[in-house]
């Protein structure tokens, strides 16, 4: 009789100490708009190895097995009516040789916010050509998963806490509504899903996971995407920020992987300089 009182006080203990759902996601989207103000003009190094190699043979041709570093400045700035800090990449040298334009990135965070878009979009794509995972296009994003949390996006997604690790909470999430965060080459929904880790008291967020699946029409393979980003504190700024990146991206021919790494996080200040 003892140790049936003992274990029901220890589960009643236990459930009024883990955290309700709702509360760690109002905890995350506040976390997430404190984001959303504090990252707009901090500028990073990321450099990014990946690999491509071959999965099976496509019409008697062999894939070929590629290497490829990149260095770029990676910036997150702020856009005319996006609650979010979008992250752009500026790939500044590819495995050692100098690439683009230098001072395009100091050009767009000295601009004024309203019209900044074709700017970025150019800078985009033209970092973009360097990424062996083409499909993932800009999703390879370190904030990406992060501001999914946001409080207009939350309802877009279906929230189910897993097993906790340490002091964080897990959710794993599920997008359910159209139009879709994420689409594909042709503008189809493409429904991403992953898990998130969160502390529980500040809404904090540590580490996350995305995973998404293009279907091809024409042989009817997933390709599909996997993206883990870990956080750390940043001393120097005082920030939980991007520390490390994973992808992994595979077709019916090839799989590529790829690590990147952040670092000499600073702020750019307007008429200043990127410096690295």
């Amino acid at each position: 009789m003892r140790t049936t009182l003992l274990v029901a006080l220890a589960t009643t203990l236990a459930a009024d100490t883990t955290p309700a759902k709702t509360d760690v996601l109002k905890r995350a989207a506040t976390y997430v708009d404190a984001q959303a103000e504090l990252l707009p003009q901090l500028v990073a190094e990321e450099r990014t190895r990946q690999e491509q190699e071959p999965r099976l043979r496509a019409d008697d041709v062999e894939v070929s097995r590629i290497e490829r570093e990149t260095w770029a400045d990676f910036a997150w700035v702020r856009l005319d009516g996006l609650p979010e800090a979008l992250g752009v990449r500026d790939v500044r040298e590819v495995d050692a040789k100098p690439v683009g334009d230098e001072g395009r990135l100091e050009r767009l965070l000295r601009s004024p916010v309203k019209g900044r878009l074709p700017a970025v979009q150019k800078i985009l794509a033209e970092s973009a050509r360097y990424n062996l995972a083409p499909g993932s296009r800009n999703m390879n994003v370190p904030t990406f998963a992060l501001f999914l949390l946001h409080r207009t996006l939350q309802p877009r997604f279906s929230w189910k806490p897993q097993k906790s690790e340490g002091s964080a909470v897990v959710l794993a999430f599920k997008e359910r509504d159209r139009p879709t965060v994420i689409r594909g080459p042709a503008l189809e929904p493409v429904f991403c899903r992953g898990r998130i880790w969160i502390d529980p008291i500040s809404g904090t967020v540590t580490r996350t996971e995305l995973q998404a699946q293009v279907r091809d029409p024409g042989d009817g393979f997933y390709t599909t995407y996997a993206l883990t980003v870990e956080f750390a504190i940043e001393p120097s700024l005082r920030l939980m920020l991007p520390r490390h990146l994973h992808e992994r991206y595979e077709t019916r021919t090839t799989i590529v992987t790829g690590e990147a790494e952040y670092a000499n996080y600073r702020r750019f200040q307007t008429g200043g300089r990127v410096i690295r």
